[in-house]
């Protein structure tokens, strides 16, 4: 009895400890996770205050200064331009040099003043004569006489002693609650004045465009001049005072007299007297020299950080409160959890382990596929001896993106001094473009069987037709209600001693020789198996003869298309022609290297965008039986 009693007490020791250290697991679990989302919100308050605060700087008042000054420049810009123009007017100058006597141009000023008025929206438009002193207004009368005695009308005579051909005033009406903009053009030049002209704008509507831009309760938005005083404002209350009236001496200093010949803004931020911090921004006016000035409290900015930071704190106390509780119940439910990960582990590396066998087979079985599809295609192009004795001197760059390709290079020789060539670019990489070359090159091998005829040789251009009809009867069948355009660009000379016809689609055919002029004969702009290949015109022989020391060259598009360069452009047809221009006179062997470091030096680190063939040579006279040169690289 004392012994079952005391296993009980052991077995019931044990459970307490397990209590007691799961317990103390959670407890301590949750004291990381509180300290940790504490933490994070911490950082995270600070991170969105901070970013806060510089947007409000770098951006928010920066947007809104520099969107209305751009509304207030733009306004006094096309005033500017309208003075201008009324100044300049050879009718209203004329008027007014002849001292208004001409009835008839009279007339035709007046209407202009009445004319502006009403299409543009002035308040005022103005003709003032230096002989007589008439103010002419908008509704094309005599308004006034300016006196020189009178102060309200000394703007005038100072206009004209100043020799300024244009000038921006502002003014203030305190009885309209309005601000008001003169811009004054002379009439003439500044050694001979006939008067001036000008118009007159209201900014009462950018008054409430103010408003609509206004930041918060607490923030401003002022249109002051050189000397402080406030033009404009969000808050009518303020126009007519000063800066003085609203900031401290010294920021009020840097404001005004701040340098900033390039109109930037300057951006500042001080404390009032009261202890809160504002943050300010000036911002110049291009056409005057005003500024627009932007004051918003620091604590408005940040005011919508405080309904964040609740919510984080709530946030973050629910979230603590839930993982404890998915804390507690995985802990107390699942049992022996490690184990089971460890064998779940297990089970994960077994399927991943066979997962890679299995692809690791298929890979092989793909591979073994595409070398022999290699060994096909390998098969199928010329020998280098063939082209030894083809061409006096060659070299061949052939360089598939992939193991194989879809680029191709095909011959047929009759005898020593003919023969067809032609380099191909199929559609597609890999496998599928190397399976087109050699569709192709079956059908090019049957055209050249059908027909020996010595006209036919010396025909390109009707090979290429029958080609593209090989290939749409033969490659572009429909299949399930879709047609296929597949098909190929092709260079293909016939050549006879000397003699070399070309005909291309798609591809282009270049001669260099002794001299650094380099000849392009151009070939059709349709490729092999284009729907408007049979409508395109430009499809052609072109007869080449090629003297001693020329060269012949062709090309598929994946040199001229190979991305690389500072600005990671394409190689590009224009410096093709010059390279091969930089070669005249250089040896063939010498210029493969050069080839082949250009375009590698051009690549840097870029990978090989498509199948990449280049084919030089020049032709073997007939008596020429020495191969020279070259080979495939």
């Amino acid at each position: 009895m004392g012994l079952e009693k005391e296993k009980g007490l052991l077995e019931g020791g044990r459970n307490v400890l397990y209590d007691r250290g799961a317990m103390k697991v959670i407890v301590l679990a949750t004291a990381m996770i509180t300290l940790a989302v504490l933490l994070t919100g911490v950082i995270g308050y600070s991170i969105t205050r901070t970013g806060v605060i510089d947007k409000l700087k770098t951006k928010d008042l920066h947007y809104i200064a520099r969107s209305m000054a751009a509304r207030i420049d733009g306004r006094l810009e096309r005033a500017t331009e309208t003075a201008r123009l009324l100044a300049s007017d050879p009718t209203v100058t004329e008027w007014v040099a002849t001292g208004e006597r001409d009835d008839q141009l009279g007339d035709k000023a007046r209407q202009k003043l009445v004319d502006i008025a009403r299409d543009h929206g002035y308040v005022n438009t103005f003709i003032v004569s230096a002989q007589s002193r008439n103010y002419w207004g908008e509704q094309g009368k005599i308004m006034q006489t300016m006196d020189p005695q009178d102060p309200y009308d000394r703007w005038f005579f100072d206009f004209l002693a100043s020799k300024a051909p244009l000038q921006v005033h502002l003014d203030y009406n305190k009885a309209r609650q309005n601000t008001y903009i003169f811009v004054n053009a002379r009439i003439g030049s500044a050694a001979r004045a006939y008067g001036v002209a000008g118009v007159g704008l209201s900014l009462e509507d950018l008054a409430q465009e103010f408003q609509q831009y206004r930041f918060s309760a607490g923030s401003r938005l002022w249109l002051v001049d050189e000397k402080g005083a406030i033009h404009l404002s969000d808050s009518l209350e303020c126009n007519g005072k000063n800066l003085a009236d609203y900031l401290p001496d010294a920021i009020e200093e840097k404001v005004l007299f701040s340098a900033n010949d390039q109109g930037e803004t300057s951006v500042m931020e001080y404390v009032d007297g009261a202890g809160n911090r504002l943050d300010l921004i000036s911002q110049p006016i291009r056409a005057t020299g005003w500024k627009l000035v932007f004051q918003v409290p620091r604590a408005e900015s940040l005011a919508v950080l405080n309904s964040i930071l609740v919510n984080m704190f709530v946030t973050g106390l629910l979230s603590v409160t839930l993982i404890c509780i998915v804390f507690y119940i995985v802990s107390r439910r699942i049992a022996d959890p490690y184990r089971r990960a460890l064998e779940l582990n297990e089970e994960l590396e077994r399927i991943v382990g066979e997962r890679t066998r299995e692809l690791s087979e298929k890979n092989r079985k793909i591979m073994d596929s595409i070398d022999y599809a290699k060994r096909l295609q390998d098969a199928v192009l010329p020998a280098p001896y063939e082209l030894g004795e083809l061409f006096a001197e060659h070299f061949l760059i052939w360089r598939p993106r992939d193991v194989v390709g879809g680029d191709f290079l095909w011959i047929r020789r009759y005898n020593d001094d003919e023969c067809i060539v032609a380099v191909g670019d199929c559609t597609g990489h890999g496998v599928p473009g190397a399976l087109m070359t050699m569709a192709v090159t079956t059908m090019l091998n049957h055209i050249a069987d059908e027909r020996t005829d010595e006209a036919f040789r010396e025909d390109p251009a009707e090979i290429l037709r029958r080609l593209h009809q090989a290939v749409r009867e033969t490659i572009q069948k429909k299949a399930d209600g879709e047609t296929r355009y597949d098909g190929l660009d092709i260079g293909l000379c016939s050549i006879k001693g000397r003699r070399v016809v070309f005909a291309g689609a798609g591809m282009d055919l270049y001669q260099s020789g002794a001299s650094t002029s380099v000849t392009v004969m151009k070939g059709g702009r349709k490729s092999i198996g284009h729907p408007r290949f049979a409508s395109d015109d430009s499809i052609e022989n072109r007869v080449v003869e090629v003297g001693e020391g020329d060269f012949l060259y062709l090309t598929t598009d994946g040199y001229l298309d190979q991305n690389g360069g500072v600005q990671d452009y394409s190689f590009g047809k224009r410096r093709f022609k010059n390279l091969i221009a930089g070669l005249s006179g250089v040896a063939l062997p010498a210029q493969q290297e050069i080839f082949t470091q250009t375009l590698s030096d051009y690549m840097g680190e870029e990978a090989q965008r498509d199948d990449i063939t280049v084919l030089v040579f020049t032709p073997r006279a007939a008596r020429d039986v020495s191969p020279k040169g070259g080979g495939r690289k």
